[in-house]
């Protein structure tokens, strides 16, 4: 039996939550593996600077929306919506940030699939 896509999001959102949480621990506790998503001569203090909305966002906000979705919660299609475009926006900032200065390329090789798996969660959950 197939589940229908919409079933998946909860799950795909729990593991976003879990994906964006470990990456800045690992960020956090070591230090030297913040270096390939520092934008060129930009201070190492303006990554850590995502921390905060990140967190806030990416990885509670997708959390409380996984659980919202699973018990069909009406302020869960709402909170979705802002989670995606809170990836999105992220995402182009991104990917704004390479193209001024042509490094930290590798913050939005992650981010871009991210910001496509919210949109896809936005289509699905109607």
């Amino acid at each position: 039996m197939r589940l229908p896509p919409a079933t998946l999001v909860p799950n795909a959102l729990r593991l976003q939550a879990l994906l964006v949480a470990g990456w800045w621990l690992l960020l956090w506790l070591a230090p030297a593996a913040r270096a390939p998503f520092v934008v060129a001569d930009w201070p190492t203090a303006t990554l850590l600077a995502f921390a905060l909305p990140d967190v806030v966002v990416l990885v509670f906000g997708s959390w409380v929306a996984a659980h919202g979705l699973a018990g069909g919660r009406p302020w869960a299609r709402p909170l979705l919506w802002g989670v995606a475009g809170a990836a999105l926006y992220a995402t182009l900032w991104c990917l704004g940030a390479n193209l001024v200065t042509g490094a930290g390329w590798l913050s939005t090789a992650l981010m871009v699939p991210c910001a496509v798996a919210m949109a896809w969660a936005v289509a699905v959950v109607r």
